[in-house]
């Protein structure tokens, strides 16, 4: 937070007709304990918002995490709306893809595929049914590229960037894709839920769909293979 409020210092005073682009983060919701969720199968899924949670819902900030993403998220806007900065906040969902080099608090699926591939037991907090949308990283950079070639549309806005409902899936239902689909056993264990988690969250990109003509184009199941390429790449050499 402190970090980002010194970044826009700097800029609203030596290069205010500069272009922030700030990434946050759908952790800025919170836990949403009090959003009815619905069990299906192996997933949870939103009661009230089928189409994804909108930008205009509450924010709940739970973490230090949630807290620094956030006040930072919050300055950012501020700054454009005061000081007439040129700044815009993408709220982003779970990236994933070739390059991003997870741990087990950062980066699930690719997490997940890393243990697969190397046989590691895979500690799951809860029941597995938590959903999130997941957006491949090659339609996380077209959106950044589209936010500046968009910015006098988007200047001052805050932008949900994820999956959306049609790249919504389950920590079960990544495993069984990796088994099923690309023949990948996995060993689980499963622990106690974490504090602040989320059953169940889904971006609504319809704002960023309309401001910038942006959209996902990258399905699941060939970014899931995409990243299991790279992976198995490295390990060779």
């Amino acid at each position: 937070a402190v970090g980002t409020f010194n970044l826009l210092e700097v800029i609203r005073k030596e290069n205010p007709e500069a272009l922030m682009l700030f990434s946050s983060s759908m952790r800025v919701y919170g836990q949403m304990q009090n959003e009815p969720v619905v069990k299906s199968g192996r997933a949870y899924q939103l009661k009230n918002y089928p189409k994804g949670i909108p930008e205009n819902y509450p924010l709940n900030l739970h973490t230090p995490y949630s807290c620094s993403k956030g006040a930072a998220d919050q300055y950012v806007r501020d700054y454009s709306r005061v000081f007439g900065l040129r700044t815009v906040v993408f709220r982003q969902s779970c990236i994933y893809g070739p390059g991003q080099f997870a741990i087990e608090n950062h980066g699930w699926v690719n997490w997940f595929i890393a243990s697969a591939l190397a046989g590691r037991e895979i500690r799951i907090f809860g029941d597995g049914r938590q959903v999130r949308d997941i957006l491949f990283i090659d339609d996380l950079v077209d959106a950044y590229r589209k936010a500046v070639s968009s910015a006098s549309v988007i200047n001052g806005e805050i932008l949900n960037v994820g999956g959306g409902p049609e790249r919504a899936l389950s920590l079960r239902e990544l495993l069984q894709m990796l088994d099923s689909s690309f023949g990948i056993k996995t060993r689980v264990e499963y622990t106690s839920w974490r504090k602040g988690d989320t059953k169940a969250y889904i971006s609504d990109v319809s704002k960023a769909k309309r401001l910038m003509k942006w959209q996902p184009k990258t399905t699941i199941i060939h970014g899931v293979d995409a990243t299991l390429k790279w992976m198995n790449g490295i390990r060779i050499k």
